[in-house]
């Protein structure tokens, strides 16, 4: 049996009470874009953030046609203030029928509580939240409940790139990063009988030093400072897809035998695509000591993280003809039903912004040719960076 790899992890109960003042007759993954966003929003800020690490290892720019090598890691540390959000960050679900619980009430709770939820950082949680939605059923109403998704205690972020840079005329250093696609490698990877391939990825930046010293009489001929200015843009993008991961109605519902889909569509077109951006400034100061070279800075770091369900996906309707006394292989015995022609397209978007100012402090060990180098980065989302360097000049 094909085993399901779902964006939510759901625990579906239905049951029947007395009609409410909603007439909601339909389920749509795009009704969720308010909650998933919120759930993986700490992790996407990281990487948003974690995409302008590594540029430089020194405040001083490459004399004409020096240039360097350089390999360069980081992660980004999400901080525990970012570990939950609460039902008022959703609130907009309200407006398709949607209300929220703790898990252990019976009844609706009070419009004004407050509903904790875990995220991708929380530690660990099971949650216990519950996600419900009033569905009418012909003169009653209905109540479906999604358990709320379990922490990841997902504490960090990370990126790692191949920069070269290059010196020009006037104090110019011109730097490129670029990062193989790796989705071949991943996807040899991937368990027998998995049905899901990365997409290919693509990751690349440009960066422009310049050095600032040159400019000022006083300064420039103050043999071991460094004085520059720092620029830079990345982006990568990469996705996934495969049988595992569709949703078709029986996995939104939870229970394939309660639906009856008479879309015909195939949702064999559903995709994870993600992209991410990063543009960053920084002004920087350094002493140039012999095989030790600090330096530190203040700058900002911007990012942008963009993720979401792309393709065809089933829009689930109420049946109004549902009556349980009807036999098992007629349709008007289900519970749902997927009408022909009711699908959305590209129903889900995970969006994140983050521009953050910072502090910057780091060193290169220079060893001949070779170069040692640290980055640590203060701000919200706290930054580590370090690497290897082959460099002349």
């Amino acid at each position: 049996m094909k085993k399901k790899i779902t964006l939510l992890v759901i625990s579906v109960t239905i049951a029947m009470s007395t009609l409410f003042a909603q007439d909601n007759t339909k389920l749509s993954i795009g009704e969720f874009d308010p909650y998933i966003s919120e759930y993986f929003k700490p992790m996407a800020q990281g990487i948003a953030v974690s995409m302008g690490s590594g540029w430089v290892h020194t405040a001083k720019t490459h004399s004409k046609l020096g240039f360097d090598v350089t390999f360069s890691a980081a992660f980004t540390s999400i901080p525990a203030s970012e570990a939950s959000f609460t039902s008022s960050d959703i609130s907009g679900m309200e407006n398709d029928g949607y209300y929220f619980s703790n898990g252990t009430q019976d009844s609706r709770p009070p419009s004004n509580d407050i509903i904790t939820f875990p995220n991708i950082r929380t530690d660990g949680d099971e949650g216990g939240s519950i996600i419900h939605k009033e569905l009418s059923f012909s003169g009653v109403s209905g109540i479906i409940n999604y358990k709320a998704i379990s922490g990841l205690t997902a504490k960090y972020a990370g990126a790692a790139s191949i920069q070269a840079g290059v010196g020009l005329p006037k104090g110019i250093e011109l730097m490129v990063r670029y990062f193989p696609d790796v989705s071949g490698m991943i996807n040899a990877g991937v368990p027998s009988g998995v049905d899901m391939e990365m997409l290919k990825t693509t990751y690349w930046g440009i960066g422009i030093k310049h050095d600032l010293k040159q400019w000022i009489p006083a300064i420039k001929k103050v043999p071991f400072l460094q004085m520059s200015a720092l620029f830079t843009y990345s982006s990568f993008k990469t996705g996934f897809a495969g049988d595992d991961l569709i949703l078709d109605p029986g996995t939104i519902v939870g229970d394939i035998d309660n639906v009856h889909d008479n879309s015909g569509a195939s949702y064999d077109d559903q995709k994870f695509e993600m992209k991410v951006s990063s543009f960053t400034g920084a002004f920087l100061i350094g002493a140039n000591i012999p095989i030790f070279q600090p330096f530190i800075g203040v700058g900002f770091n911007s990012g942008k993280f963009d993720a979401g369900l792309t393709g065809t996906f089933p829009i689930i309707n109420v049946n109004a003809d549902y009556n349980p006394l009807l036999p098992e292989t007629d349709p008007n015995s289900k519970v749902f039903i997927v009408n022909e022609g009711d699908i959305e397209t590209d129903p889900l978007n995970v969006e994140a912004r983050t521009t953050e100012f910072n502090l910057q402090m780091g060193a290169r060990l220079k060893l001949g040719f070779f170069v040692l180098h640290y980055q640590y980065t203060r701000q919200k989302f706290n930054m580590h960076s370090g690497g290897i360097a082959i460099t002349f000049r």
